[in-house]
């Protein structure tokens, strides 16, 4: 019993949420890395960009380096991004 009081009375500091208590949204990054590079890459369909970019923007917020995503992005699709500047101009504006 008295190891459960123990638990119970520290600090709120030394308290720490378990690794299943994490942001959603910081765990689909990844994803939406993955696939807004897939669509890029194949872009057979403009609906599809138009449509999955809004969604990445919001979470694009929350990452730990946008600019570096942004900045590698621009630099591996660098041909296929120049023939489809509203792609390129709305990623841009979506992740500064």
């Amino acid at each position: 019993m008295e190891g459960f009081v123990k638990d119970y009375l520290q600090t709120t500091a030394e308290r720490y949420l378990p690794t299943y208590y994490s942001n959603m949204c910081l765990r689909l990054l990844p994803i939406f890395e993955l696939i807004i590079n897939r669509m890029f890459e194949h872009m057979p369909n403009a609906r599809i960009v138009d449509t999955v970019l809004p969604i990445a923007h919001n979470l694009f917020r929350v990452h730990a380096a946008p600019v570096t995503f942004l900045y590698h992005t621009l630099f591996v699709y660098e041909k296929k991004l120049r023939e489809k500047a509203p792609f390129r101009q709305s990623l841009i504006i979506g992740m500064i």
